[in-house]
């Protein structure tokens, strides 16, 4: 998360959850605006259709370039989502 925030200025909080048992039931419940976790941590709420929108990349190559740009491309899918939810983009 603090390589999002950083990466594309973005105002963001972070709040330190422990694990997706604590920050799943937040996240439903509103008391935060975004997740950022594991599929296999939140497949099943995907699935359901549990309020979550599914982002994410899958790296490709095999170089440190390479898997920067996957990660550049990444985060400005996320910032897409943010700036949409509303948060404040300096």
């Amino acid at each position: 998360m603090e390589a999002l925030k950083t990466g594309l200025k973005l105002d963001l909080v972070h709040v330190p959850y422990k694990g997706t048992g604590q920050s799943v039931p937040a996240l439903l419940g509103g008391q935060v605006p975004l997740l950022y976790a594991t599929l296999p941590s939140i497949e099943s709420h995907v699935k359901a259709g549990r309020g979550f929108r599914q982002l994410g990349i899958d790296p490709v190559g095999s170089t440190p370039e390479a898997y920067n740009a996957a990660n550049r491309a990444s985060f400005e899918k996320y910032a897409k989502v943010v700036q949409a939810a509303g948060v404040k983009i300096e």
